[in-house]
């Protein structure tokens, strides 16, 4: 926005110059073509770039001054690749004489045909628009800090009639390799006073290309009522911005702007003032203030009713995507280009965001840009039925950018959460949660694969859905021992009363060695491993009966084995860890069983001198049989 300004004043100087020049002319009375060579020096020794007038020059004086221009040509200096900085096909002037000889201003009608603006900074930091290299390094300057540099620029001015037509700049940044460009601009303004507003039609399309390819394109319409009294300092009331983006692997962003546009140019700084901000439907209102520098100051505080991220993206690959894989894939630098370009701080409040299944309401985020990247100060959001709260860090250090997110949810309801990500929720109750999580990407798969830190969690009143332990519970006993009570019908459904668990995660893998649930006669803990990147779960679960006190009822536990794809778990008895201590205790038994038999056989109590070859044999033969007879199976 600045360059373009700077040039259209530039363009009012020339003008003036020739206007100068024509009428030494005049008062010479000389034909304005005699004194091509003379002016077009004159001009170039004044802005420092040598200026062709090409076609013939028409002026009259009085009884108003009348100029027109054919195409106009100003070149540009070594070390920049466009051969020109810019060019006009025509310029047509029509000012009053009086109050110009009074130092004011009166223009009746100015009419731009086909201005090109060409601007570039090289690879040497240089702005091919300043000449001299005291001033270049003054711009630098100010281009690295918010300058408040500021001179008068107070100016009489007034037109009755501007029209720009078929006219367009382009700026190329060699360091970073891009070209920003502004291409079809037509502008209408009228009755210009640099007292009173006036009526202002701007259109015109934009480009963004990045490493030879394009980034970004949109076209955009200005509509407003304009004033100023200075070129420098500038305000569009009920100004009325709407432009079409266009992303690729994205939906079209149709925005739309209503607001009131502080500008003051000297100071590089715009104010979108009591603004009402429509994205594809969404309405958001607040203010936005630009500090306009080498790196931009974006300061927010923004109120929406909705925020649906559908209507920002095309297509989801996969019911638990949050970012679409094609999109982030081909813009992993987006992020970082963004944070070297822009600095954020500001205050988000939304009522709802839907991101794909998701809801959260009444959402409240505080964000700041830091050196290394994105602060989220703080994320506080109602989440059915419940809360989260947490902040998170987004680091653009590297090329594929990093996060941290830490925080904790209270009374959640997870049916609705975990369904909000896959068809059917494995689990359902009222959650509690901590979380302290880091990982680096921008698609599913890289943000799963690379996640790391750890997860508490606990559910109360809840049903595990899909599988029914005390089903397979009854099983694996029944491998061991009848139960008339035993439960014969799977109804694929846990109710419980608590479930519990930490995670540690590394590289995607969940890691879990103190989950307790309780269920209604039930108790079961377990350990295992949750693999997010195979989307496989590998768990162990104890499973023991309680009496109606609470008590253990089952000297041994039922040990199942839950692994598998998570769409087809498989339960099975894990007949080795069962083993042991059925093995255990029915040697024990047996022992103290047949040494009891011998030894009432004898009727003497038992020492060393009396234990034979023979006592032992008999030992070892009830023992052989009483495992036999546990291991029927």
């Amino acid at each position: 926005m600045i360059k373009p300004v700077k040039w259209i004043v530039g363009l009012f100087i020339i003008t003036s110059l020739m206007t100068l020049g024509l009428f030494i002319a005049a008062s010479q009375f000389l034909k304005p073509n005699n004194l091509k060579p003379i002016i077009s020096q004159a001009l170039s020794e004044k802005l420092g770039h040598p200026i062709e007038l090409n076609g013939d020059l028409k002026f009259t004086l009085t009884p108003n001054v009348s100029l027109s221009t054919g195409s106009v040509t100003v070149l540009n200096r070594e070390g920049f690749k466009h051969p020109m900085l810019a060019s006009v096909e025509n310029i047509e002037l029509h000012m009053q004489l009086k109050p110009l000889l009074k130092k004011r201003i009166i223009i009746d009608a100015l009419t731009i045909k086909g201005a090109k603006v060409f601007l570039e900074t090289n690879a040497n930091q240089q702005a091919n628009w300043i000449v001299d290299k005291k001033k270049n390094d003054e711009y630098s300057r100010r281009l690295e800090t918010s300058s408040s540099y500021v001179k008068r620029d107070n100016l009489d001015l007034s037109i009755g009639k501007i029209l720009v037509s078929h006219s367009q700049i382009e700026y190329l940044d060699t360091p970073n390799n891009q070209m920003l460009k502004i291409d079809n601009a037509q502008l209408t303004a009228k009755q210009l006073d640099s007292q009173l507003a006036f009526p202002l039609d701007l259109s015109f399309d934009f480009s963004q290309i990045e490493n030879n390819k394009t980034a970004l394109v949109a076209k955009a319409k200005v509509i407003g009522n304009l004033k100023f009294n200075k070129l420098s300092d500038l305000q569009i009331n009920n100004a009325d911005i709407t432009t079409k983006i266009l992303l690729s692997n994205t939906k079209p962003i149709d925005t739309n702007i209503k607001s009131t546009v502080i500008a003051n140019f000297l100071k590089n700084k715009i104010v979108f003032k009591d603004s009402a901000i429509t994205v594809n439907q969404s309405l958001a209102k607040g203010h936005i203030d630009l500090q306009l520098a080498k790196k931009i100051d974006l300061n927010f505080d923004l109120k929406m009713d909705e925020l649906d991220t559908r209507k920002f993206v095309t297509t989801y690959s996969h019911p638990l995507s949050i970012i679409n894989p094609a999109f982030a894939a081909s813009n992993t630098l987006a992020l970082n280009a963004f944070h070297e370009k822009i600095n954020l701080k500001g205050k988000l409040n939304i009522k709802q965001i839907l991101i794909n299944n998701l809801k959260l309401a009444n959402v409240a985020v505080n964000v700041q840009s830091e050196r290394k990247g994105i602060n989220f100060k703080s994320i506080v959001a109602e989440l059915y039925q419940g809360f989260i709260n947490g902040q998170a860090y987004l680091d653009l250090q590297q090329a594929t950018p990093n996060y941290q997110i830490l925080g904790r949810l209270d009374k959640v309801n997870l049916e609705p959460l975990l369904g909000s990500f896959i068809a059917q929720a494995p689990l359902s109750g009222i959650s509690n949660a901590q979380f302290d999580l880091r990982t680096q990407g921008l698609t599913q798969d890289q943000i799963i694969n690379h996640l790391n830190g750890n997860i508490k969690f606990s559910v109360s009143e809840g049903t595990i859905n899909g599988i029914d332990l005390p089903y397979y519970y009854y099983k694996a006993q029944s491998l061991i021992k009848s139960d008339e009570n035993a439960q014969t019908e799977n109804r694929n459904l846990t109710p419980f009363n608590s479930l519990s668990a930490s995670f540690n995660a590394n590289k995607g893998v969940l890691e879990n060695n103190d989950l307790m649930l309780t269920a209604p006669r039930f108790r079961m803990t377990g350990q295992g491993k949750i693999n997010l990147p195979l989307n496989q779960l590998n768990y162990q679960i104890s499973a023991k009966r309680l009496t109606e006190t609470g008590e253990d009822k089952d000297k041994i536990p039922a040990i199942l084995k839950i692994s598998g794809p998570f769409n087809d778990l498989s339960v099975l008895p894990d007949l080795e860890a069962m083993a042991k201590p059925a093995i255990k205790e029915e040697l024990d038994k047996q022992i103290n069983k047949q040494i009891n038999k011998i030894f009432k056989n004898d009727k003497e109590s038992p020492n060393e001198s009396d234990q034979s070859p023979n006592v032992e044999d008999k030992l070892n033969k009830e023992i052989e049989k009483g495992l036999k007879k546990l291991f029927k199976f």
